[in-house]
């Protein structure tokens, strides 16, 4: 019985080697060369939009133009970054769907947009904080107390 399982264990040894000496020649046959054409247009041709990400507010907005201006502090100064609006442009506050029209200067966003041959297009504007505005005063009445005059007596 042990002859019969040190026969069976050769036999397997020699199998899986000779299955790896088999892999390997596949894995160092030659590939046909890229033609130049091929390199110079990696992926086919077609074209990966790197998304960019930015945080500011908004300074201005032109619904009919299709435009909005974010400014963001970058140290000590200010920069102004301009993109376009399309129709797939989202807008979202929230959990809800807005337009447009709903941006308001003031209104602290994040912008996800890309950037191809100098222009900048936004593809999704999450409002982070809605334009903060002032804190205005709760009147509890309007009546006036005064305190009781004096009697002179």
């Amino acid at each position: 019985m042990r002859e019969t399982m040190t026969i069976i264990l050769a036999i397997l040894s020699a199998l899986s080697i000779a299955s790896f000496s088999f892999a390997d020649e596949k894995a160092t046959e030659k590939k046909a060369p890229i033609k130049e054409e091929e390199k110079a247009q990696p992926n086919n041709g077609i074209k990966t939009l790197k998304v960019m990400l930015l945080i500011g507010d908004v300074k201005s907005i032109d619904v009919k133009a299709k435009t909005i201006t974010i400014v963001r502090q970058t140290g000590d100064k200010s920069v102004e970054t301009a993109m376009t609006l399309v129709d797939e442009t989202k807008i979202m506050s929230g959990q809800n769907i807005k337009k447009p029209a709903n941006l308001k200067a003031g209104n602290k966003v994040r912008i996800k947009y890309t950037e191809v041959d100098g222009k900048r297009t936004a593809k999704l504007i999450t409002i982070i904080q809605a334009e903060a505005v002032a804190p205005t005063e709760k009147k509890t009445g309007t009546a006036k107390h005064s305190k009781p005059k004096k009697k002179n007596s």
